[in-house]
């Protein structure tokens, strides 16, 4: 796997050279601990790796100290076909062009390591397959989990176990904003307005509050835990911005805090997974994973549950796991063979059940009655409440698809709707 390295030693330790498509927030980490040399392995010389050359869009712009800027190209090629660079490092992000800039990085082979959570969702079969027909390895641990060293950690254990369930708070922009607004009662604008002024969010947030990042994450796990593409599109996903502060107040008095949770299960050969706002009890170890923290369960069959957490995002944890795949690739650790050969399907949300939670913005006492004749056909009541202008209620435990259910029948009528499942 690791025959295309070039036999290069530095003081009698093997010696890699790099090439870095991106100087983003990542690329600027990866960097730093690699030419700057802030990594133990880097500074004890227990290992070599040099960055030899970085693509950028714009050669001429300031990018301050602590960058050779003699190291900068806009030219792709003069990293994807240099016969001197060993592995690629890719952290542009978005699909194109890193998609074809890997491809041809593979193809040329060159070992590749990214954090890019789209094109690895959407290509990773294709990419796998690539990779092994020329003898490399591509190697994602950035790109779910920054800092988490959750994929290695899941193939260590599926060397001995089968992977039942995953359930986890994958992102940490939307926890930040979540934790946010149950510890200031703030609003859901109100948050995100402070989120994207502290770097947490971007610009245009809609791939983390409407589910999108965390959908990616857990196409990537759920397709490396069940030897089956599960692709993101075929990932139920529901997103953030219907929550209101009322609905803060409302469910931390009943003794529950709201996060984001992803959840995949395997059961009879069929798969089943979800990303949607969930209420989760007090005292669960979830609820207490706050701002950009993340948080992964792994479900073994032999070992049971595997936790594992740390900060999910940003510059240094994301970057410390790019440079930790170099590492492997450095110290020739094979690549896990995934083939994709399992025989199972999508079951939808349908293995999912609970306790929900619903409230719903009445206009009119009209609209009140009408709202709950909706109700009164699908569930029993249970602590129903108006005031404010609101009804407020629990169910007893329901399908998800019967909570569906009721929000699109609710909705010919009124848009003004949230619900979340209770995970108890």
């Amino acid at each position: 796997m690791f025959a295309n390295c070039k036999q290069i030693f530095y003081k009698g330790v093997f010696l890699i050279k790099i090439g870095l498509l991106g100087l983003g927030t990542v690329g600027r980490g990866v960097y730093e601990i690699i030419n700057n040399e802030q990594g133990n392995i880097f500074k004890n010389k227990a290992g070599h790796a040099q960055i030899i050359k970085i693509l950028v869009n714009d050669i001429t712009k300031d990018r301050g100290e602590g960058i050779d800027y003699s190291l900068l190209t806009s030219n792709p090629d003069d990293i994807l076909l240099n016969n001197d660079i060993d592995v690629v490092v890719a952290v542009l992000g978005g699909c194109e062009p890193e998609y074809s800039y890997v491809l041809k990085a593979l193809n040329n082979k060159k070992h590749v390591v990214t954090a890019n959570k789209q094109i690895i969702s959407e290509h990773l079969d294709t990419l796998l397959k690539t990779a092994k027909s020329n003898g490399v390895s591509i190697l994602f641990e950035g790109s779910v989990g920054g800092g988490i060293p959750i994929i290695d950690t899941m193939q260590q254990l599926l060397k001995i176990n089968k992977i039942n369930c995953i359930t986890g708070i994958l992102n940490g922009t939307t926890n930040f904003i979540l934790s946010q607004m149950s510890q200031n009662h703030s609003t859901f604008a109100e948050v995100l307005k402070t989120a994207q002024n502290l770097g947490f969010a971007e610009a245009d947030p809609t791939a983390d509050v409407m589910g999108y990042d965390v959908s990616r994450k857990l196409s990537i796990l759920s397709s490396l835990a069940y030897d089956y593409i599960i692709k993101d599109e075929d990932i139920y996903k529901r997103g953030i911005t219907q929550i209101d502060a009322c609905d803060i107040e409302m469910i931390q008095n009943n003794g529950y805090a709201i996060k984001y949770v992803a959840q995949s299960v395997l059961k009879d050969n069929k798969y089943y997974t979800s990303v949607e706002p969930a209420l989760i009890c007090a005292e669960n170890e979830l609820a207490t994973v706050n701002n950009e923290f993340n948080v992964i369960i792994l479900d073994g069959n032999i070992i049971g549950e595997i936790r594992i957490s740390g900060k999910g995002a940003g510059q240094n944890p994301t970057a410390n796991a790019v440079v930790g795949d170099i590492i492997y690739i450095m110290e020739k650790k094979p690549q896990a063979k995934n083939m994709f050969t399992s025989q199972i399907s999508s079951g939808g949300i349908k293995f999912f059940k609970g306790r929900y939670y619903f409230r719903i913005k009445i206009a009119s006492n009209a609209q009140f009655c009408n709202a709950f004749d909706i109700i009164d056909k699908y569930v029993l009541q249970k602590d129903t409440l108006y005031e404010h202008g609101n009804l407020f209620f629990f169910t007893q435990e329901i399908p998800a698809t019967t909570a569906l259910n009721i929000q699109h029948e609710i909705k010919l009528t009124n848009e003004n709707i949230f619900f979340a499942r209770i995970i108890e």
